[in-house]
């Protein structure tokens, strides 16, 4: 477009008029300007300060402009939809008591009225005075800085606002340099421009870091005094608000004096800035610093770790590292608190009961000889609290043949001969420097001392799972002595041969096939091929009754079972109930050949507890996100029974027998457990490899396994399930069943027609074989007692070759159920956890 030429107006007037008229005009002009000259020179300042305000304000003019069509503007509006990284919580089945925490960065973000006013004054006082007055830089501050710095020769105090300070923790790096400078001074103007200052504010005391991973006040409240940021104290404010300049420096941890002098400071400048009286400052400083050791919360070092590890695992996979760890999820699981801790106590306990059995092999390190100071040695077991009941580690800071002094965090105690169990004098079990495990007897908080007893970290590992029947509910759940140490959850990721405690799914074939607690089977030697297997105590009873093989845990008789049953009736067994890795089809799989996660054992075990219905372990009950939409509710699949309730029925009165006169008869010794109907069974493995004890009431089934990482290492001879993996059971149940009622056991006495009918099978095949020489191995009990043996060439499954010369009746499996139940389409185990296979 072309802008258009007006034409130039004509004149009417005669030239004389004209030059007249102009003449007069121009005398006018120039009086008036003589006279505005005249002002400008008798009055210079004047016309300073007009140019100045009209330059500023063009020049303001022009910054606004420019700011709000810059990139920083669209960085700065899109503020009002800022997500802070938020930590997620893992809650206890009681929905409060705080079990874990995810985060990158451990923030909890409260609204601007939700931060006490003397909170807010606190670091304004310290941080920027002029908060109010400035509008995003401070040309006062940064005036009196330089002067500061100048007189001091370096940097003693700095010049940016809290907004710059906001500024720069939202949207920049931590270089120093004049561009970054310049940019942080950039964004302040535009934060101040679009948002109010209890909103910029509301930001930086959500987004400022003090700390302990802690981001903003209310994070670093509970972290430093275990409580929330609405309960702080004047002085303990005054120390979050000391924190910024340089949090390491000032940590109330670590560098106590320190923190003590700049929250003094702050005290007083709240003081000269008219927040708080002089009186009421004297009085704060007066009093020292108090933390709240419990509010340094660690996954690692809680007892609740591989739990919380495990839930962890669950949520990244389904939602996403990033959302697990900044989306602010609320988490609530099955996990008894109680119970938790006292499966760790009992877990530690047990794995120490082991260790003091096997001798003093030395202490985990000598931290002299690695060049550090006993004086100032921190050990990172000591934040979080002492307890009695405890395992801690110590520092020995001397040692003579008369005591010990070993300092545990703040306490210090003597050990004497008397406690340190080891058959050692003090100077050849310590020295000083070394690092030790302490159990905690008692200790007294006046004094700072403890009473112990000198112990070594066990190498043996153990683990242990609870289970609540019928809802399938992880109450319990320990992977191995500390996580901290070994994250290998040995209750879950740990798989290792059961032994005996493999024997139960073996039984349960059997009594589906027929065979009932009353029937005998002959424990007398047995060779099959080059194999023969033996009993643990290498006698044999003859003719026994399968209530008493499973109560005594013979082996041979257990053999003989699976071999009169056969092989693939156990395998599709084992397959139903659950267990991840199928049996392996020969023989010796009767005394546990076949490798199983201790969770996995300890969900079918629990369903002889169900009346044969599955129990699906699971941890997590619901999730919601951080606006409070629920993401997730655990819904229990549909009941499955896997078998029948006779078949249960009957496995329980068998591993009652375990219990009330077996190899785990020690449990009956103890009050607690006289008023429960408890069944189990125990499981030590070749070599003594591993040793298992699975128990269960009708409301909760409990596994517990011990062995070393290394599958291959011995726990040594005489360790077996009832001597290294019973005690922990009992020690945990006596906790667990504390407040608990008892309930009887749910039992279906009568036989199933299908049962039967498979029964009278078999009894009619024995009796057409008794005349014959080879008499079965298995009898029914109404007939005598077997008294020999298969013979001729076995296979590479046990089976004979020669069929033809061989009665069916020990040739043959149990006949199968003459009318079997319609069984339902075969659907997906569920994992784990609760969740569909692939």
């Amino acid at each position: 477009m072309r802008w258009r030429r007006w034409p130039e107006k004509r004149s009417t007037t005669t030239p004389s008029r004209q030059i007249g008229g102009r003449a007069r005009m121009n005398d006018r002009d120039d009086h008036q300007r003589g006279r505005a000259r005249t002002f400008w020179r008798r009055h210079p300042i004047v016309g300073l300060w007009l140019s100045a305000a009209l330059s500023g304000g063009l020049f303001g003019a022009l910054i606004a402009y420019a700011l709000d069509h810059s990139e920083y503007a669209l960085m700065v509006a899109q503020l009002s939809d800022y997500q802070a990284s938020v930590l997620s919580r893992v809650y206890a089945d009681d929905g409060r008591t705080v079990i874990g925490e995810f985060y990158l960065e451990r923030r909890l973000p409260l609204s601007y009225f939700d931060i006490p006013p003397h909170v807010r004054d606190a670091f304004i006082a310290i941080e920027d005075a002029r908060f109010y007055e400035h509008s995003g830089i401070d040309p006062v501050r940064i005036v009196g800085a330089f002067v500061a710095n100048l007189r001091a020769g370096e940097t003693v105090q700095g010049g940016s606002t809290i907004t710059q300070q906001l500024a720069k923790m939202l949207f920049l790096n931590p270089e120093r340099t004049y561009s970054r400078k310049l940019k942080e001074a950039l964004l302040a103007l535009l934060i101040e421009r679009y948002y109010t200052k209890e909103q910029i504010l509301e930001l930086y005391c959500n987004q400022i870091y003090l700390g302990g991973n802690a981001y903003g006040v209310e994070a670093a409240a509970q972290y430093y005094f275990g409580k929330s940021a609405r309960e702080l104290t004047l002085e303990e404010a005054a120390l979050l608000a000391a924190l910024p300049k340089a949090p390491q420096l000032y940590s109330p941890v670590t560098r106590p004096q320190a923190a003590l002098a700049r929250r003094n400071l702050v005290l007083e400048k709240m003081a000269e800035e008219g927040y708080i009286s002089r009186e009421a400052a004297r009085a704060a400083m007066a009093r020292p610093i108090r933390l709240a050791e419990s509010g340094r919360f660690s996954n690692a070092r809680s007892p609740y770790a591989y739990f919380v590890e495990e839930v962890r695992r669950y949520l990244e996979d389904k939602y996403g590292t990033r959302r697990t760890h900044a989306g602010g999820l609320q988490v609530y699981t099955t996990l008894d608190a109680r119970a938790q801790r006292a499966a760790v106590r009992a877990v530690r306990n047990g794995l120490h009961a082991y260790d003091r059995r096997h001798g003093w092999r030395g202490p985990m390190e000598n931290i002299l000889d690695q060049g550090k100071d006993l004086a100032t040695y921190r050990h990172p077991d000591w934040e979080g609290g002492f307890e009695v009941g405890e395992y801690y580690p110590g520092v020995v800071l001397s040692v003579t043949a008369s005591e010990a002094v070993v300092r545990v965090g703040p306490y210090t105690a003597r050990v004497t001969p008397r406690d340190a169990p080891w058959g050692r004098p003090l100077p050849r079990l310590v020295r000083p420097g070394d690092l030790i495990i302490v159990h905690v007897q008692s200790l007294d908080e006046l004094t700072k001392t403890m009473r112990v007893t000198l112990l070594q970290l066990p190498e043996v590992q153990g683990a242990l799972v609870a289970l609540e029947i019928p809802s399938g509910e992880i109450k319990a759940m320990v992977g191995g002595y500390d996580f901290n140490r070994v994250r290998f959850n040995h209750a879950t990721q740990g798989v290792r041969q059961t032994g005996s405690a493999f024997k139960p799914f073996i039984y349960a074939a059997a009594v589906e096939a027929g065979l009932t607690p009353e029937d005998r089977v002959l424990d007398a030697p047995l060779q099959i091929g080059d194999w023969a297997p033996s009993n643990y105590d290498r006698t044999f009873k003859g003719s026994i009754t399968i209530a008493q093989a499973v109560a005594e845990s013979r082996n041979v008789p257990a053999v003989r079972v699976l071999q009169r049953i056969g092989i693939a009736r156990a395998v599709r067994m084992v397959e139903r109930l659950g267990l991840p890795n199928p049996m392996a089809p020969f023989l010796p799989s009767a005394l546990g050949a076949t490798e199983e996660p201790l969770l996995a054992m300890t969900a079918a075990y629990a369903i002889f507890a169900n009346e044969g219905r599955r129990v699906v372990p699971h941890l997590i009950r619901r999730v919601v996100d951080r606006d409070g939409r629920e993401l997730e509710r655990w819904e229990a699949p549909p009941t499955e029974q896997v078998l029948d309730p006779y078949v249960a029925s009957t496995m329980v009165r068998l591993l009652q027998g375990v219990v009330d006169g077996g190899t785990a008869a020690r449990i009956r010794t103890y009050a607690e457990f006289h008023a429960w109907p408890i069944a189990g069974k125990t499981g030590t493995v070749n070599d003594f490899t591993d040793a298992w004890f699975i128990g269960f009431t009708p409301t909760v089934c409990t596994g517990v396994w011990i062995g070393f990482s290394d599958r291959k290492r011995s726990l040594g001879p005489g360790e077996t399930g009832s001597v290294a993996a019973l005690p922990i059971w009992i020690e945990f149940m006596r906790a667990y069943l504390v407040d608990k009622t008892p309930t009887a056991f749910r039992m279906t006495t009568e036989m199933p027609e299908w049962i039967r009918a498979a029964r009278e099978q078999t009894e009619r095949e024995v009796r057409q074989a008794l005349g014959i020489r080879e008499l079965p191995a298995v009898a029914p009990s109404p007939l005598p007692s077997p008294i020999a043996e298969p013979t001729g060439p076995l296979d590479k499954h046990g089976e004979p070759v020669i069929r033809e010369k061989i009665p069916d009746l020990i040739l043959k499996p149990l006949q199968e159920p003459v009318e079997p139940p319609q069984e339902e389409p075969k659907k997906k185990r569920p994992g784990r956890f609760g969740e569909p296979r692939p």
